[in-house]
């Protein structure tokens, strides 16, 4: 972690250039998931679909919330320890974080899993968007930990010195996705039928998403 102390030396533009630059193209490359999957969506699988992706929004909101309460408090309290060089506490902060993390999507999981159909009829699914929005809701609840935790490994690479690595990460993910979108849609027209392609295409997702836990 003792690329974490250039944050006390040098120029504070330089340092606001190498920290902001990444983030913003960062979060510019996330933006390309959504616009992906629903582009996908809209051209392979109907409107039916993008409206029953649409109602699924606001409860993966509610996963970014959760994501951004852990990581945000996490690389704070890890900044504060690196500033004192206290490697070993700001050890301590990330795994509780990462135990956090998986606590508050099992439980997530659990909630939503259970109360699902109700969720999306009161969300607004109604007939035959409701069904593709259960369908991609299931699919989305597999990869809920995995979201969170990358999420925290993101802000913690930048709190260590690192921001390249989580804008690089990102970008390997952003691709892949747009590939396995691609494949899975693609096999989907040719071979399982345009109903289960709500359910094949974000697993792909998920394996992508694993890329950040192994940089």
């Amino acid at each position: 972690m003792n690329k974490s102390l250039d944050m006390g030396k040098g120029s504070i533009l330089r340092l606001l250039m190498k920290y902001s630059i990444p983030a913003v193209l960062a979060m510019m490359v996330g933006a390309v998931y959504n616009i992906v999957d629903r582009i996908y969506i809209g051209q392979y699988v109907g409107e039916n679909a993008l409206a029953g992706v649409t109602v699924d929004f606001p409860l993966m909101l509610a996963v970014m919330a959760i994501a951004a309460m852990v990581e945000s408090g996490t690389a704070s309290l890890i900044a504060i320890e690196l500033g004192k060089n206290n490697k070993r506490k700001a050890g301590q902060y990330f795994g509780n974080a990462i135990g956090l993390g998986i606590i508050l999507g099992a439980l997530f999981i659990g909630l939503i899993y259970f109360n699902l159909p109700g969720i999306i009829n009161l969300l607004g699914g109604k007939g035959a968007v409701a069904d593709f929005a259960l369908n991609y809701m299931r699919i989305i609840l597999i990869g809920i930990i995995l979201q969170i935790i990358a999420s925290i490994l993101s802000s913690t690479v930048r709190v260590d010195g690192q921001p390249n690595l989580s804008m690089i990460a990102m970008i390997i993910s952003a691709l892949l996705n747009i590939v396995l979108d691609y494949i899975f849609y693609w096999e989907n027209e040719n071979g399982c039928g345009r109903r289960c392609t709500s359910n094949n295409y974000r697993p792909g997702k998920w394996i992508h998403n694993s890329g950040i836990l192994l940089c």
